[in-house]
């Protein structure tokens, strides 16, 4: 069975070496309302040459006084380089440390998944998210 892909937008060129991806992604809780949008999403970066990557995640927080907890996962091939748990608390900022990855020529898989809003008035929600990808040296990727 193919991922699901989040519908998308993805803007290159935002910055010299900067890709953005963006959509929307629904809870991991059963049932909610967000139906139509995939519980996990995948983007396709190409790494051109050996660069760092520096990845920052951002999503509209929805929970309610409790941290809204993602997983992202960054892989070539069925090698995972990065899998790492984020979280984002209220009243805080809206995007997550920076993660960095030393990557190699090779199109990477990001996967953002296991979406918990932590909303005990409205759970089950979906929300929107913002992947950030830079690349030092600044010509090392595209999408």
């Amino acid at each position: 069975m193919e991922p699901a892909t989040s519908p998308t937008s993805i803007r290159s060129g935002v910055a010299e070496g900067t890709i953005e991806f963006t959509g929307r992604i629904c809870s991991s809780l059963p049932g909610g309302s967000c139906a139509g949008y995939p519980r996990d999403v995948h983007h396709a970066l190409r790494v051109k040459r050996a660069a760092t990557i520096s990845i920052i995640v951002s999503w509209n927080y929805s929970g309610d006084y409790s941290p809204d907890q993602m997983t992202l996962q960054i892989a070539c091939s069925a090698d995972v380089a990065v899998e790492q748990r984020l979280e984002l608390f209220p009243f805080a900022v809206t995007s997550t440390p920076p993660v960095f990855l030393t990557a190699h020529p090779c199109v990477y898989d990001i996967q953002l998944g296991g979406f918990f809003d932590n909303s005990k008035a409205f759970p089950s929600q979906s929300t929107t998210y913002r992947i950030d990808v830079s690349s030092y040296p600044a010509s090392g990727i595209s999408r």
